[in-house]
């Protein structure tokens, strides 16, 4: 005859039922009363408050009612004798996060809380599993074998008794599907379809100057608005921009796109740099996410939002992934973070391979060939469609988005679609642009020297020169014939930001180098000087050569 659960079984697991859906036990048998008294109270205590607050930080309150209920009693537990009130305002604070099926607003917080009283079977190791799961690095790992688990009753329990026969909380993530349940499972919702989709993990990696930050934003408000790209169909949802890098450039690029493709009130930036390696900042970033509900988060880029990390080192980069990953934990949300590609440029983002092996989606952006202004967007890993033969085209113009303190027109860079088999706009100069990109390989073949090792700066060996050097140069060559230095020196500006924006020069701090390749420096040079010799000048000082010449 197959065992039987005693009476004080049931009543245990009754009793644990009744407490989660939210019900009042009046009395219980000394049986059932002493099993909770057993459970060593200290053990659920957490280690400080310092701990217990950057945990919750960390642990979704996105659940039912019968999660939230276990959740007071595991906070009021785990903040004995560390807090004054018990950890009250901690629960509220937690409890005002609650997005499973609407807010905590409309429950009666005070009156739910005040019936939590011990003993306890719920505390800090509740907490701290599913902070951990959240992304939580911090602390020491508690020791859980000394916790005791609630007595499973014996034979087929109903859904009721087997969801409190679980340890250490009342819940189980861990569900046990059947072949019919992934059958009859419902689809995952997606952002793009065929590309990203709620809870992904996406890389959108590439060098600098390649256009990342410019597609990105375009990406996001397209989401923001429920508008296609790229031919794929695109679900309308809220979008957080993180611009750990660039807060002020982002803004211009924000305002470029509201010109060319209207307002949303879903596309949301924050411009203050966080350290996401840091608890604090990434609670308060998980915080906003929650507060706007983001279906999308985009970090710009992972280099600037956590900073000293050592990208080869399996545990930096592990640690990272775990901070992504719990970005999505608030609302479910899609995470795309912006990212280098590696220094020989093998297809893959730069870093230890933990990276490419946890994400679910790796987008390559190639910078565009000299003189070409269409960049390329190739799919690597794709864990929601085909990613052979798929490949993105997009073009990267500067859009006039004010006046500055000069009188002189302000641009954002503005990135828009390039329909695959449509003709290549090419990178057109002007007679000033030709002449100062001619200045600048003659700058490098005379005094360029190695550029710094670091984020934006070229990852194979690369000659530039101080942006100065060049502006000097162009003077004594003569490209604008202003007799004023103030207006000179705003041609060279205008050239240079023209060069930088088709793809033929890159500038960072104040260096600034060639896209071509080094070694080819020299022949570029000739070519725009047009002979071996000294260069020949025009009237207006300008070189004949470099006039005529078509990158």
């Amino acid at each position: 005859m197959r065992n039987l659960p005693s009476v004080d079984d049931l009543l245990r697991a009754l009793e644990g039922a009744i407490e989660i859906i939210g019900g009042e036990v009046l009395s219980v048998s000394s049986a059932a009363q002493a099993d909770r008294a057993a459970v060593d109270q200290a053990s659920l205590r957490a280690p400080s408050l310092e701990a217990l607050t950057e945990a919750l930080a960390h642990v979704p309150n996105d659940g039912g009612y019968d999660e939230w209920i276990p959740g007071l009693c595991a906070i009021r537990a785990a903040a004995a004798g560390l807090a004054d009130d018990d950890g009250r305002e901690l629960a509220r604070d937690w409890t005002n996060r609650w997005t499973g099926g609407g807010s905590g607003t409309h429950i009666d917080f005070d009156a739910k809380w005040n019936q939590q009283k011990p003993p306890f079977r719920v505390g800090w190791p509740w907490v701290e599993i599913r902070a951990r799961a959240g992304g939580w690095t911090g602390g020491a790992l508690t020791d859980f074998a000394g916790v005791e688990a609630p007595v499973l009753v014996p034979g087929n329990p109903s859904p009721l008794v087997a969801s409190v026969a679980t340890a250490p909380g009342a819940t189980n993530r861990f569900p046990l599907r059947s072949m019919e349940d992934c059958i009859t499972s419902v689809a995952r919702p997606y952002l793009i379809k065929g590309v990203l989709g709620r809870g992904d993990l996406a890389i959108l990696f590439g060098p600098p100057g390649a256009g990342k930050s410019a597609l990105a934003p375009y990406i996001a408000l397209a989401a923001a608005q429920g508008r296609s790209v790229f031919g794929k169909r695109v679900r309308q949802c809220r979008v957080l921009y993180v611009a750990a890098e660039d807060g002020h450039g982002m803004r211009g690029r924000v305002r470029a796109l509201w010109e060319a493709h209207g307002p949303s009130t879903n596309l949301l930036l924050i411009d203050i740099p966080p350290n996401l390696g840091g608890a604090s900042d990434l609670a308060d970033v998980q915080a906003r996410i929650a507060e706007c509900g983001a279906d999308l988060v985009i970090v710009d880029t992972m280099a600037a939002a956590f900073p000293g990390l050592r990208e080869n080192e399996s545990e930096d980069m592990g640690r990272a992934v775990a901070a992504l990953r719990s970005l999505s934990a608030p609302t479910g949300a899609a995470v795309l973070v912006l990212h280098h590609g590696t220094k020989n440029n093998d297809r893959g983002p730069r870093g230890h391979s933990l990276l490419n092996g946890a994400v679910d989606l790796t987008l390559e952006v190639t910078a565009p060939a000299p003189g070409e202004r269409v960049r390329t967007v190739t799919f690597g890993k794709n864990r929601n469609g085909p990613s052979d033969g798929v490949t993105w085209y997009f073009d990267v113009q500067g859009a006039t988005i004010g006046i500055d303190e000069d009188g002189e027109p302000e641009t954002a860079a503005l990135a828009s679609e390039v329909p695959a088999g449509a003709a290549r706009p090419k990178a057109k100069l002007t007679k000033i642009e030709k002449a100062a990109l001619g200045a600048l390989h003659a700058s490098i073949e005379t005094d360029g020297a190695p550029l710094p090792v670091g984020d934006g700066y070229p990852e194979t060996s690369t000659e530039g020169v101080c942006v100065d050097a060049w502006r000097k140069e162009c003077d004594r060559r003569g490209i604008s014939a202003a007799e004023d230095a103030k207006d000179r020196y705003r041609a060279f500006k205008r050239a240079r930001e023209a060069l930088v924006e088709k793809g033929l020069v890159a500038v960072r701090d104040d260096k600034a180098w060639a896209v071509r390749a080094v070694q080819g420096a020299g022949e570029v040079a000739r070519e725009l000087r047009g002979d071996q010799g000294a260069p020949p000048r025009s009237h207006h000082g300008v070189d004949a050569a470099a006039a005529h010449f078509h990158p």
